[in-house]
């Protein structure tokens, strides 16, 4: 059945008029995102503004309430919702990677990952708060998520559309961007710099994305079909997906969601299940198994804890 949104829809909503989905779909495609234009200056591209960001984020928002029941996925569905959150989704993964990129070169953190990878040698963009920043960009991505990840609920026709427009790339990037930021800043001297109240929102933002972004990748492939669970494994098998069981979230872990990928993949695929009895496959099944008995472990000495102090 895959993952989605478990909170039922407040009474308000319920009682609310019904957005208009074509108008929102059509709000968040304009000239701009359907040209996915740069972000970066000059070749007479100008950048995103706030405001315009936040606009898009208030129909992307009412999409998502839209998503949450089977009522209204039906209706973004019908209305070819999909072909047009793929390339929104394109630009938010791109976005969302560039103003980070810009605001490391900004703040000079040579160390960063991203500047080691990167061939990009063009000059930083200077901050400017009338520019949509990261942070516009992680909410905005976070939305694209949930309302893909609803969508694919219960409609492997969704789920195969979705992945032939190519929206697996985008999310498994986005992932890996997360990831690796949650990661870097999991390090004690990294941890100890997370001070302020941006930095902490920024943390949170970007373990919900990354939740988010694993669920969609189970979702999609969730129907069975062949091909979209094929090209699911060809992007995650076998770096991404463990970098998901490893990595290092505060409340939440990866670590179900990513069992839920490899069993969704291998479930009527003998060629894959066969991959994971091999070299790299022997090492990520040792490894759930040691994540698991550390969890387990975790959780035994958490309730220990409650226990003795309760009868304090």
């Amino acid at each position: 059945r895959g993952f989605a949104d478990r909170t039922p829809i407040s009474e308000q909503e319920h009682s609310s008029p019904t957005p208009h989905v074509g108008r929102c779909l059509q709000s968040l495609m304009n000239e701009k995102g359907s040209k996915q234009f740069e972000l970066k200056k000059p070749e007479g591209g100008r950048l995103w503004s706030r405001k315009e960001v936040e606009t898009s984020r208030e129909s992307l928002n009412m999409l998502y309430q839209l998503s949450k029941s089977p009522e209204g996925r039906k209706k973004l569905q019908n209305q070819g919702a999909g072909a047009m959150l793929v390339p929104i989704a394109t630009l938010c993964c791109h976005a969302t990677i560039k103003t980070h990129f810009n605001r490391t070169i900004a703040r000079g953190e040579e160390n960063s990952p991203e500047l080691l990878q990167s061939n990009d040698d063009s000059d930083p963009l200077a901050e400017d708060d009338s520019v949509a920043g990261y942070l516009d960009w992680l909410k905005v991505g976070l939305l694209v998520l949930r309302v893909v990840r609803n969508l694919c609920v219960g409609s492997s026709m969704t789920q195969t559309d979705l992945v032939e427009r190519g929206v697996v790339d985008p999310i498994a990037s986005l992932l890996e961007h997360t990831i690796r930021e949650i990661i870097r800043k999991a390090v004690p001297e990294m941890r100890s710099r997370l001070v302020a109240t941006e930095d902490k929102m920024e943390r949170k933002l970007e373990e919900q994305v990354a939740i988010s972004a694993s669920q969609c990748l189970v979702n999609v492939c969730t129907g069975n079909n062949k091909a979209t669970q094929g090209r699911v494994w060809e992007r995650v098998f076998p770096i991404l997906i463990t970098t998901m069981v490893t990595a290092p979230l505060e409340k939440d872990s990866l670590l179900d969601i990513a069992c839920g990928v490899l069993q969704t993949c291998t479930v009527h695929s003998p060629e894959r299940l066969n991959e994971l009895r091999m070299g790299r496959g022997i090492k990520l099944l040792t490894e759930i198994v040691r994540q698991q008995a550390t969890r387990r472990a975790n959780s035994h000495d958490g309730d220990n804890d409650h226990h003795h102090h309760h009868h304090l």
